[in-house]
């Protein structure tokens, strides 16, 4: 602290050491500069009074000066046995962290194998279950297209047998009636229907 206190506000020209800096150069990262450097090599750059420029390094040294010896005062001696037993504690902790972070992963990866699988059998599941539905609809449809075929065909049956019985029947008559007939134009005499056709 004492060396900081008797730093000089204005250092010297780091080109010209024999003269002080009055100005810096910003362009330069803050390098301290004369006069003769302003109207020379740093002529037309970014040039800022040096006195400013010490003031605020002075202040920034002395907060953290401050803070150092105020860390001295407040910290305990330790000694090398100490110091490797708390190493050796930390090192301890943070195994013990790393492992249980490590296991947690192990855990939600097993876990989401085991959620994948699930879900996969559920999916097989639902797919046998939907064509198992789809396969009890079309045979249903089936069986009941299969009686309704069964049925047309019957109707149809019943309906063809009746018409073919009428058709015999007419048939039949028709055949009666033209026989009638031919017996009454051939019918020989002194014989009658029954003797004539058992010949």
């Amino acid at each position: 602290m004492e060396k900081l206190a008797s730093m000089r506000d204005a250092p010297r020209c780091g080109t010209h050491r024999e003269k002080l800096s009055e100005l810096y150069c910003e362009t330069c990262i803050n390098l301290p500069i004369c006069m003769a450097c302003m109207l020379d090599e740093h002529k037309g750059r970014n040039l800022h009074e040096a006195k400013a420029l010490a003031k605020l390094k002075k202040e920034e040294l002395s907060q953290k000066l401050k803070a150092i010896e105020e860390m001295k005062k407040s910290s305990k001696v330790i000694t090398p046995v100490q110091a490797k037993q708390t190493l050796t504690l930390n090192v301890s902790i943070e195994k013990e962290r790393v492992v249980k972070m490590h296991d947690e992963k192990d855990q939600k990866i097993m876990k989401k194998i085991q959620d994948t699988e699930n879900r996969k059998q559920q999916l097989k599941r639902e797919k046998e279950n939907s064509e198992k539905i789809i396969f009890d609809s079309l045979q249903t449809e089936m069986e009941n297209e299969i009686q309704e075929v069964k049925k047309n065909y019957e109707r149809i049956f019943k309906a063809k047998k009746i018409e073919l019985a009428n058709t015999l029947q007419a048939r039949q008559s028709s055949l009666e009636k033209e026989l009638a007939e031919l017996w009454e134009k051939r019918k020989p005499l002194g014989e009658d229907k029954k003797k004539y056709w058992n010949q």
